[in-house]
């Protein structure tokens, strides 16, 4: 099936190949040092970048979600950076994303389900997804088509967008989204963008989650930059390993 349009949406049965959904122009890969790979796909609707850290070498990867104006960071200045060289040591695969276009909601999805198709080639078989913001609705909605993602952590999530399509509204709906797979839901209670209340919705349209406040952070977290970085990573590898625990 071909791509389209911008709002061309990755349906559930079509999972398999996403990298060939795309129907890539071109793929470029190069060594950025440190162990990091830069991969490049241009496709006709934008380019998707991918800065992948390491390889998993024990089968685990995670992928990172941005908000609505993408990027590699994430928040708390350089959040998604400082994990995934943590994580890199403890052999997982981090492989963050910068959409081909932030803030169309459906091409963002495929986009993350091509991160995933990219790493499972490298040897990942379990992933952690992680979601910013606007990625938060990008993560849950990636994870409801895959089944080897086996948690998702958002951070200062919104709520709209969460649901896919093919879901039924309602609650009975929802608690089909993720089944009893881990959703960690961090939220600062100063945040000046997202009532830190979206992530406690996701959660009851979930059906279970844990919901973290942030005393005093924002919407980008800078002030619970230095906690989120030696918090999450034990909380990523304990998904991975199957042994999930409370943040």
């Amino acid at each position: 099936m071909t791509l389209g349009t911008a709002s061309r949406a990755w349906e559930p049965e079509e999972l398999g190949r996403p990298l060939d959904l795309l129907e890539a122009l071109d793929v470029t890969e190069v060594d950025a040092g440190a162990g990091v790979t830069h991969v490049e796909i241009t496709t006709a609707v934008g380019l998707l970048g991918l800065l992948c850290h390491g390889r998993p070498e024990g089968a685990r990867a995670l992928v990172t979600c941005p908000g609505v104006f993408g990027g590699f960071l994430g928040p708390g200045r350089g959040l998604f950076h400082n994990v995934a060289r943590t994580l890199a040591t403890l052999d997982v695969c981090t492989v963050r994303v910068d959409y081909r276009l932030p803030g169309d909601l459906a091409s963002c999805v495929l986009d993350v389900g091509v991160a995933m198709d990219l790493a499972s080639r490298w040897g990942a078989e379990r992933f952690v997804l992680m979601g910013h913001s606007f990625g938060g609705a990008v993560a849950i909605q990636a994870a409801s088509m895959i089944e080897v993602a086996t948690a998702v952590v958002t951070l200062a999530t919104q709520s709209a967008g969460v649901v896919p399509p093919q879901f039924v509204s309602g609650l009975e709906g929802g608690s089909r989204l993720l089944g009893d797979r881990p959703l960690l839901l961090v939220h600062g209670d100063r945040d000046e963008l997202i009532p830190a209340e979206a992530s406690d919705r996701v959660r009851e349209y979930i059906g279970h989650g844990e919901v973290v406040r942030l005393s005093g952070a924002g919407h980008r977290m800078v002030e619970a930059g230095a906690e989120l970085h030696r918090r999450l990573p034990p909380w990523v590898l304990a998904a991975l390993d199957g042994r999930p625990d409370r943040f």
